[in-house]
């Protein structure tokens, strides 16, 4: 049902799982920019319970670059529920998995109000970055610090999608010799 409604916005669905298709999505985003079609893009990738911004995936922002288009950042804020600045993130925000979409949802749908300040900030141009893998982090990383700067928030070190190597613990670190001099 979900995946009706929305693609009737002529939306475009990314498998994550399919890194190799990366170049397709991209080149699909740039076509539509090319013929004066906007594109929304969630350049984290992933929801998050607000309180932090998570690293931007760069790639997605080759299209732009491809086509010289302007980059217009958006910051959505729920300030509000059934009136109540003090609301449960964990019921209403669908973020993490801890609950259904299906659950996030009738939560959403039983508020009587919703409060959502939408601004719309100062566009920025793909003038000066390339589209190459240097241009796109490069305006990757200018546009997550002017949101963050423009919420706020800090820039998150950890992403629920980025696999990282744990750090080493007190027990795997290698051992340190001991040596005295007399």
């Amino acid at each position: 049902f979900f995946g009706q409604v929305v693609s009737v916005g002529n939306s475009i669905f990314i498998d994550r799982q399919k890194k190799s298709d990366i170049v397709k999505y991209v080149n699909i985003m740039a076509d539509r920019l090319k013929h004066g079609i906007n594109i929304f893009n969630f350049p984290e990738g992933h929801a998050t319970n607000g309180t932090e911004i998570l690293s931007f995936f760069s790639s997605f922002f080759n299209a732009p670059l491809m086509t010289g288009s302007a980059i217009l950042p958006i910051t959505i804020a729920y300030e509000k529920f059934d009136g109540s600045s003090d609301f449960d993130k964990d019921k209403i925000f669908w973020y993490d998995g801890k609950i259904s979409l299906v659950g996030h949802l009738w939560n959403l749908l039983k508020c009587k109000r919703v409060d959502v300040t939408v601004t719309v900030h100062e566009k920025i141009l793909p003038n000066g970055h390339k589209a190459d893998s240097k241009g796109r982090r490069s305006i990757s990383d200018l546009c997550m610090k002017r949101l963050s700067g423009y919420t706020n928030l800090p820039i998150s070190d950890d992403h629920p999608l980025i696999k990282r190597n744990p750090p080493l613990d007190s027990s795997s670190k290698p051992k340190q010799e001991k040596s005295s001099v007399q």
